[in-house]
């Protein structure tokens, strides 16, 4: 419950600092927020995908088999259910 608030609060607050930048016409600080954004986004998607790594079964396929490092594939094979679009759904907010 307290990582979903911190999390909106995060969201809201990169929004509200592009807002002022596009506002004051401030390209190198607009470019800042982004890189800022895209960071917490890659952060969120390292953090989910670790976590769903945990199970041995998952770890030895990744690393016995370097065809499931490719994206889709993984997701077909090592996350599916509803972790694959979930964790699609975390590169598409990057």
């Amino acid at each position: 419950m307290k990582c979903e608030a911190l999390e909106t609060e995060i969201d809201g607050l990169l929004e509200n600092d592009l807002a002022i930048a596009q506002k004051e016409n401030n390209e190198r600080v607009v470019g800042h927020v982004l890189l800022s954004h895209g960071s917490v986004g890659s952060a969120r998607y390292l953090q989910r995908r670790s976590e769903l790594m945990r199970t041995p079964f998952r770890a030895k396929l990744w690393f016995k088999f370097p065809i499931v490092h490719y994206r889709y594939i993984e997701q077909l094979v090592i996350f599916p259910g509803e972790s694959g679009p979930e964790l699609e759904g975390l590169i598409d907010s990057i």
